[in-house]
């Protein structure tokens, strides 16, 4: 093929080039738009972050291991509605409220909160995100009650927070059903 047939067969490619180019970036030319030149913004999406709990402390724990605050650490491990050592549980259930507070490796901006509730699901009153400087907001609130469904995975979906946080704090208030409220693990979703 000589110089001159090249040209013939390499400009046709070239326009369609071109033109494949002016229409990706939508408009008038290679990395132009149509509201005067200036090149297109990239909107960047962030894969969502999926984690368990990493470190948890509780108001007060029935045991040293087992139902410790620890318990709620990690992957779920209780499959059943029982009363299970591997799940947290507060010391007594007659003492008004108790609390779990479980922390998280890698700060995240909050899209949902899952709780494992294991036994006597339903009691989880307030649901509280920690930001890095150690400021809570609470992201749910409502009444205590007894939840056939168990276990059951108690899902809070978390909107109107916009900054990191690392961890959770879940309020129980056990006299609904006068007896333990079993959590077993949390998991925080969130993006970087």
């Amino acid at each position: 093929m000589n110089k001159k047939q090249l040209f013939v067969w390499a400009s046709p490619v070239l326009i369609i080039f071109l033109l494949a180019c002016s229409t990706l970036t939508g408009g008038g030319g290679v990395g132009e738009n149509e509201a005067g030149g200036e090149e297109n913004e990239i909107e960047i999406i962030k894969e969502p972050i999926r984690q368990w709990a990493s470190t948890a402390s509780a108001s007060s724990e029935y045991g040293s291991e087992s139902w410790s605050a620890k318990q709620a650490t990690g992957a779920p491990n209780t499959t059943e509605c029982a009363d299970s050592v591997d799940a947290w549980a507060s010391l007594t259930y007659a003492d008004g409220i108790e609390w779990l507070e479980v922390g998280f490796a890698t700060p995240v901006v909050p899209t949902q909160i899952n709780i494992h509730e294991t036994y006597y699901p339903g009691q989880v009153v307030t649901v509280e995100v920690r930001d890095e400087s150690g400021n809570l907001q609470t992201v749910w609130q409502g009444e205590a009650y007894v939840e056939s469904q168990c276990p059951r995975v108690f899902t809070v979906d978390v909107t109107g927070i916009d900054y990191k946080v690392t961890s959770v704090k879940i309020s129980l208030d056990q006299s609904a059903a006068n007896y333990w409220g079993e959590l077993d693990a949390v998991e925080l979703v969130g993006t970087p």
